[in-house]
């Protein structure tokens, strides 16, 4: 494997790691950075995920700023309710955007750039070629995202650079004899090692470190959907069941899958993530034929088939899998997303069923243990006006509470 395989050494998950330390240095040394924390809190509803526990197993001056940052962040999205309506455009934007969003992430992103920008220019360039910068620079998610983002003279260059990584990644899976040691090593280097090093989901509070006293049940509830669905991916790996039924096709569920499960089960999973990693960069090719030539017009025919596109020479310009960008790609779906997904909106529901039964006085109590990022989706699906308004009440005693300790 190691003469016709080469791992490279990503600069872009480097430099996202260096961007989290970095965040968290600013965190425990800046005062400026923590003042404004409260509202980049607010304004993004918290943290994703990886960052909440990357940052709760950070050092005590940035747990007690993120602490700090989250009463904050509660205050001023109470204020901010106070003064506006749910139907405000800003509150739409902040409740709706919220799970995107983390300040954190977007830290990172702007330093993680820098060295793909400078690496696409180098291929446009024609410094650098795409096979080599993918075996050598890049691991196959970035590579996949350098695609995705790539101009029309540089993609189809790319595409193919990337599909070529793809075939030898599953090739050298598939040529790792069963309990071999090292493809838990390499593999998920190869693949995405910063997501790697932050997939997790035995961690303790997910979204708001200490924000509150004890676990949000949506995060507990997505929790135990999680560690349900990779269960089922060893168990139907056992079973011999086609591997679409359970494994990923994200690479946030694939670093976790792959986290989790032993060497042996490996090479059954990842494959499909890379063919839905290639699919994603694909531009669906709409195959156009010439209408047969008939003396009639067709009358169940109401629409006239377009041209294809031409150049200069009368050459077709779509060539190998591209189609114009305003034409949609389905993506296989993600079984972990969907997990995921269903155990989020069970889990509001039944917040929301058991909040309505609940008296007034208790509002503050059940509401204080939302997280952000639940709290938005709780507000968006609450069922009517009424709630709502309860929803809100809850979060202002929560966060008075919260401020008097």
């Amino acid at each position: 494997m190691g003469e016709r395989f080469q791992v490279p050494v990503c600069k872009v998950c480097d430099e996202l790691a260096r961007a989290d330390e970095r965040y968290a240095y600013h965190l425990s040394r800046h005062g400026r950075i923590r003042r404004g924390l409260g509202e980049a809190l607010a304004l993004n509803m918290g943290l994703c995920v990886p960052h909440a526990r990357f940052l709760a197993r950070a050092g005590p001056d940035v747990r007690a700023a993120v602490s700090q940052g989250m009463r904050d962040a509660r205050m001023r999205i109470v204020a901010l309710l106070r003064r506006a309506s749910l139907q405000d455009e800003q509150v739409q934007d902040i409740l709706f955007g919220a799970r995107r969003r983390c300040p954190a992430c977007a830290f990172a992103h702007r330093l993680a750039g820098r060295p793909l920008s400078r690496l696409m220019r180098d291929v446009e360039a024609g410094r650098a070629f795409p096979r080599t910068l993918f075996s050598t620079l890049l691991c196959f998610e970035h590579a996949r995202q350098m695609v995705l983002g790539a101009a029309a003279p540089a993609r189809p260059r790319l595409s193919r650079a990337l599909r070529l990584r793809g075939r030898t990644l599953t090739a050298a899976g598939g040529d790792s004899a069963p309990g071999d040691a090292g493809i838990d090593t390499w593999l998920p280097a190869a693949l995405f090692p910063y997501l790697s090093s932050m997939a997790s989901v035995d961690a303790g509070n997910e979204s708001d470190v200490s924000d509150s006293s004890s676990d949000c049940p949506v995060c507990l509830a997505q929790r135990e959907a999680e560690l349900a669905w990779l269960a089922s991916v060893t168990r139907n790996i056992h079973l011999g069941q086609p591997a679409w039924l359970t494994a990923p096709t994200c690479a946030e569920h694939a670093a976790l899958c792959l986290n989790s499960l032993s060497s042996g089960h490996m090479p059954a999973v990842f494959p499909l993530y890379i063919d839905a990693a290639i699919a994603s960069t694909r531009r669906r090719v709409v195959e156009q034929k010439a209408p047969a030539k008939k003396r009639h017009r067709d009358p169940t025919r109401w629409f006239d088939t377009p041209k294809r596109p031409l150049d200069g020479k009368g050459e077709d310009v779509r060539r190998g899998d591209e189609v114009p960008d305003d034409e949609p790609v389905r993506e296989p779906h993600c079984p972990g997303c969907l997990s995921r997904d269903i155990a989020m909106r069970a889990a509001v529901s039944s917040f929301l069923y058991s909040f309505a039964g609940h008296p007034p006085s208790r509002d503050g109590a059940d509401v204080g243990r939302l997280c952000l990022k639940h709290l938005a989706e709780t507000l968006i699906l609450a069922p009517d006006a009424k709630i709502r308004a309860r929803l809100t009440a809850g979060l202002t005693q929560s966060a008075d509470d919260t401020q008097a300790l």
